[in-house]
């Protein structure tokens, strides 16, 4: 499920967003924003890819997700005017468009549409929210890897001769914290799959190479 919210916008609004906005570029690793600072920018990834994450009090990190060209983040504290809920670093390196809060305001006071749009992208949001707690309070964790990799290879996926490739790093240790188990459980996932040809991981790139027998694990 998707909503290309920006390209659905006018060509007007689409240059008047461009023309405000501030291009940064970050390295590979580099903090974008952190948990608990103050929210001043909502953000597009225009190059690259960027990941969620927040940490436990025991220091223990949760990926939650990651974005590529196109997405738009930092909204929460952007529009409830509060901290930052999670991290944000570069995953591989990334170009992002940040507007400020004054950008933000000026446009939707200037283009109607465009605060419309806002709160479908929001909607969106919330949509998705509730349907991963839904899967992740009734999936098993074999469930839960097939199902994040399905969700993936949408935005990162390449299609190849022997299948559709990932086009993230993805560790084990990556894999695991995505789906809230150990490293060893999933390795003994991975190599299940890989027997039945279901995938391929090899330096922590993932190719899906039996698309339905994966959405059938998925689903189960």
């Amino acid at each position: 499920m998707s909503y290309d919210w920006f390209s659905d916008l006018s060509e007007q609004v689409r240059a008047d967003v461009l023309a405000r906005g501030q291009r940064r570029k970050f390295a590979k690793g580099e903090r974008i924003y952190s948990r608990g600072d103050r929210a001043d920018c909502f953000f597009s990834v225009l190059e690259g890819q960027v990941r969620l994450s927040g940490v436990s009090a025991v220091g223990r990190e949760t990926v939650l997700d990651f974005f590529g060209p196109g997405t738009w983040f930092g909204e929460v504290g952007f529009f409830d005017d509060l901290p930052r809920t999670h991290d944000i670093q570069a995953h591989e390196a990334a170009a992002v468009l940040g507007l400020t809060r004054a950008d933000v305001e000026e446009l939707t006071a200037a283009h109607p549409e465009f605060g419309r749009a806002v709160l479908r992208l929001q909607a969106l949001r919330i949509r998705l929210l509730l349907m991963a707690l839904e899967q992740y309070s009734a999936q098993s964790l074999e469930q839960r890897l097939a199902s994040r990799l399905l969700m993936l290879a949408g935005p990162f996926g390449t299609d190849m001769p022997d299948g559709k490739r990932i086009d993230l790093r993805l560790s084990q240790k990556l894999l695991s914290q995505l789906i809230g188990s150990t490293r060893q459980r999933v390795n003994q996932i991975l190599l299940n799959w890989e027997a039945s040809s279901v995938i391929t991981h090899r330096y922590g790139t993932i190719v899906i190479r039996d698309y339905g027998k994966l959405e059938k694990v998925a689903i189960m």
